[in-house]
C-alpha cells in the first residue's frame, strides 16, 4: 500500500513512497494540508471552495475545487488505491484517518501532549521528559508551512498564521524545558544550545536573551555572555525599538565585573537563580540605572592631568594611574579622602582640593619621566622620528586599554627601551612584534597603532573586553604578516565592519578575528590578500555572500567563515581553486543552494564543516577525492548518494555528522 509522508514544520514537502507528488499549483497543496490538519470531520465542498478561491463566483470556485480534487487524487495514486487518502462524496470531502500516512506536525503534537502529561518528582532528573522534549526539537525544522501562502487569500493565510503561532508556542515551551533540565543537571553546554534556539525563535523576548547571558557566564564563557548583551540590544532595537531593561543591564554589569577565570559556582545565587521545576522567570526589574563611579586619589588625579597635557591625549578614562606610579607614603595624603569621578567625566572642572601649584608640580614630575624616554628633538633623525611615533602609539595603547590593570605591564612607559617592555620583540631598534595576548586589555584599539611602521606581528587575542571598531590605520602596517585580534576561546567586543584599508596589507599571511561582533560583508579588498594562509573570521555577524573572488586566495590553508548567521547565498564553485586548503569551516551560517562538485578538488582537506545551513541536493561524488577525517553536514537538507563507493567513503570518516538523508 502507498505511504504518504507530509512535512509541514519547515519548508513543506509531500511524498508518496518517497517520491514528491506532482500537483498543478499551491492551491492543490493547500487543499491537502488543510484536510490533513482538520481531518477529524468532513468538510463541505462549498466551504472549501469559498476558503481557497474567495474572489471567484460560486460556480467557478466549485469548478476549481473539482479540478483540484481530481489533480490531488491522481498525484496521490488514489484511483488505484484500495485504501484511498481522500474520502470524496458529492457534497463533502475528508482525509482518511485509517490510510497509510505520517505527518510531522501530528507526530509533534502527540509528543508534546505526552511530555506535558508525564509525571515526575523533579524535571531535571526525569529522563523520559528529557528524551521526549528532545524528540520535539528533532521534528521542528522550522515554522509551520515556512514560506507557503496563497496570494489574495486572507482566510487560508490567517488559518496558517494561527497554526504557526500554536506550534511556535509549543516549541518554545519545549526548548524552555530542555534548558531548565540541563541547567539543573549542571550541563551548561546543552542548556546554552537550547537557550540559543529560543533567542533565535523569539529575538524580541528579552527574558530569553538574559537567560542565555546568564548560562554563558555560568559556563565560564564570560566574553560570549558580554557579546550576547550586544546582540540582545540590537535585537530589541530591531524588533521593538526599545533599549534593554534595568534587569538586563544589571546582569551585564555583574558579568562584566567578574575576573577572568573566576566564574564562581558559589555565586550562582547572585545571578537570577531559578528552579528546574519552574519557568524561566527573571528577578523583578527594579534595578536603578546609575553612572559607574570610580575612586580617584589626589596623587592619581595629578598624574592624570599631567599625562593629558604632556602626551596630548586630552580627556582620558581613569585607568588606575596610582598603581602605575606607586602608592604614596605621605600620612597627609593617606588621610586625604578619595575624590569620586564618574567614568568619562570631563576634567575641565577640577575638585577644589587640586591647586595650580599641584598641577605645576605634577607637570614638572611627569616631564622628568617623559624626558628619560624621548630623544631630544634637536638631534632627530629618521630613526628617532620612527622611535617617537612608536612611543606615541605604545603610550596610546597603554592608556586606552587600561595598561595599569594588565596582567603584565613590565617595563611599559618606563625609561627602559621599548624593546625591553613586556610583549615587544625588536630587530635591532625596530619593533617587529607586539604580542599582548591574554593580558586583560580593556578598551579600544587606538588609531595610533598604524604608526608602528615596522611591525610584522600584531597579536591582541584573548582579551575579551577589547571593544569598538577596528582602526583603519592598521592598513598602514605594510610589513604586517600576522594580524590576530580575537581568539575563539576568549573572543572580544570588537564591532563594526572590516576596514577596506586592511586590503593594503599585501604581505599578510594570517588574519584572525574570532568570536566577536564584526558585521557587514567581507570587503572586496580582502580577496586581494593573495598571500593569506589563514583567514579566520568565524562566529561574528558578517553578512553578504562569499564572492567568487575567494578563488584568488590560492595559498589558503585554513578558511573559517562559520557561525555568521547573516552570511547567505551559495558556496561558490571557485572555492575549488584553494587546493592547499586543509580546514574549511562554513557551518551555522545561512548559506544555501547545492554543494559545488569543485569542492572535490580540495584533496588535502582534513576538516569540512558545512552543518547548520539551508543547503540541499545530493552530496557531489567528487568528495571521494578527499581523504578528510572530519565531515559535518548535519542540520542541512543535503542527501547521501546511495552509490556503494560513496557510502564506503563516508564509512571511512572518523568524525562524521550526517543529515541522515539518503538520495533517491
Amino acid at each position: 500500500m502507498p505511504k504518504l509522508e507530509i512535512i509541514l514544520l519547515g519548508t513543506p514537502a509531500i511524498t508518496v513512497n518517497g517520491k514528491p507528488i506532482e500537483v498543478a499549483s499551491n492551491f492543490v497543496r493547500a487543499l491537502l494540508v488543510f484536510l490533513v490538519i482538520e481531518k477529524h470531520h468532513p468538510h463541505r465542498r462549498e466551504v472549501l471552495a469559498e476558503m481557497l478561491w474567495p474572489g471567484k463566483p460560486e460556480g467557478a470556485a466549485r469548478n476549481s475545487l473539482k479540478q483540484a480534487i481530481s489533480n490531488l487524487r491522481m498525484a496521490l495514486g488514489d484511483r488505484d488505491n484500495g485504501d484511498p487518502f481522500l474520502l470524496v462524496s458529492g457534497e463533502e470531502i475528508q482525509f482518511n484517518q485509517s490510510s497509510q500516512y505520517w505527518v510531522d506536525a501530528e507526530a509533534f503534537t502527540e509528543i508534546i501532549q505526552t511530555c506535558d502529561e508525564h509525571p515526575h518528582n523533579e524535571l531535571s532528573n526525569c529522563e523520559v521528559c528529557r528524551d521526549c522534549y528532545r524528540r520535539t526539537t528533532d521534528l521542528y525544522q522550522g515554522d509551520f508551512l515556512t514560506g507557503f501562502y496563497l496570494p489574495d487569500n486572507q482566510d487560508f493565510n490567517d488559518w496558517v498564521t494561527l497554526r504557526r503561532e500554536v506550534f511556535q508556542r509549543w516549541i518554545t515551551g519545549a526548548l524552555n524545558k530542555l534548558a531548565l533540565i540541563y541547567e539543573g543537571r549542571g550541563e551548561f553546554t546543552n542548556a546554552i544550545e537550547y537557550s540559543r534556539q529560543l533567542t533565535d525563535l523569539e529575538p524580541w523576548n528579552e527574558e530569553n536573551h538574559r537567560n542565555l547571558m546568564r548560562l554563558l557566564a555560568l559556563n565560564g564563557m564570560r566574553s560570549a555572555a558580554l557579546r550576547h548583551y550586544q546582540v540582545c540590544c540590537e535585537s530589541l532595537r530591531d524588533e521593538l525599538d526599545v533599549e534593554p531593561s534595568n534587569a538586563t543591564i544589571t546582569l551585564y554589569e555583574e558579568i562584566k565585573a567578574w575576573e577572568p577565570g573566576v566564574f564562581p559556582n558559589q555565586e550562582l545565587s547572585q545571578i537570577n537563580p531559578i528552579s528546574t521545576d519552574s519557568k524561566l522567570i527573571p528577578e523583578p526589574d527594579t534595578a536603578e540605572k546609575s553612572t559607574p563611579i570610580r575612586k580617584l586619589t589626589r596623587r592619581s588625579l595629578l598624574w592624570l592631568i599631567a599625562a593629558s597635557l604632556i602626551l596630548g591625549i586630552g580627556s582620558v578614562y581613569w585607568i588606575g594611574l596610582s598603581k602605575r606610579f606607586g602608592t604614596t607614603t605621605d600620612p597627609g595624603e593617606q588621610a586625604l579622602e578619595q575624590i569620586p569621578i564618574a567614568v568619562g567625566a570631563s576634567t575641565d572642572t577640577l575638585p577644589p582640593t587640586v591647586t595650580e601649584r599641584d598641577t605645576a608640580e605634577a607637570i614638572s614630575a611627569a616631564t622628568q619621566v617623559s624626558t628619560k624616554s624621548v630623544v631630544s628633538t634637536s638631534t632627530q633623525t629618521a630613526s628617532t622620528v620612527d622611535r617617537e611615533a612608536d612611543l606615541q602609539a605604545l603610550t596610546a595603547l597603554y592608556q586606552q586599554t587600561g595598561g595599569s590593570n594588565w596582567s603584565n605591564d613590565d617595563g611599559w612607559l618606563s625609561e627602559r627601551s621599548p624593546c625591553e617592555w613586556y610583549g615587544i620583540t625588536c630587530r635591532g631598534e625596530k619593533i617587529v612584534k607586539l604580542d599582548l595576548s591574554n593580558n586583560q586589555l580593556k578598551g579600544n584599539i587606538p588609531s595610533e597603532m598604524g604608526s608602528l611602521s615596522n611591525l610584522e606581528y600584531l597579536v591582541l587575542s584573548g582579551n575579551s573586553e577589547l571593544i569598538g571598531p577596528i582602526p583603519p590605520e592598521l592598513g598602514q602596517l605594510s610589513d604586517l604578516l600576522h594580524l590576530e585580534l580575537a581568539s575563539e576561546e576568549a573572543g572580544s567586543l570588537l564591532s563594526g565592519q572590516i576596514p577596506t584599508e586592511l586590503g593594503n596589507l599585501l604581505n599578510l599571511e594570517v588574519f584572525v578575528i574570532q568570536n566577536s561582533l564584526i558585521s557587514g560583508p567581507l570587503p572586496m579588498e580582502i580577496y586581494g590578500l593573495i598571500k593569506l594562509k589563514v583567514l579566520d573570521l568565524g562566529n561574528n555577524q558578517l553578512s553578504g555572500t562569499i564572492l567568487p573572488e575567494i578563488g584568488n586566495l590560492v595559498d589558503l590553508e585554513n578558511l573559517d567563515l562559520g557561525g555568521n548567521a547573516y552570511m547567505s547565498g551559495p558556496i561558490p564553485p571557485e572555492i575549488g581553486k584553494l587546493i592547499r586548503l586543509q580546514y574549511l569551516y562554513l557551518g551555522d551560517s545561512n548559506l544555501s543552494g547545492t554543494l559545488p562538485p569543485e569542492i572535490g578538488n580540495l584533496s588535502g582537506l582534513r576538516v569540512l564543516q558545512i552543518d547548520g545551513n539551508p543547503l540541499f541536493g545530493p552530496l557531489p561524488k567528487t568528495l571521494t577525492n578527499i581523504n578528510n577525517q572530519h565531515f559535518r553536514f548535519d542540520r542541512t537538507s543535503l542527501c547521501e548518494p546511495p552509490d556503494e563507493d560513496f557510502q564506503a567513503w563516508l564509512d571511512g570518516i572518523v568524525d562524521l555528522h550526517s543529515s541522515k538523508i539518503v538520495c533517491e
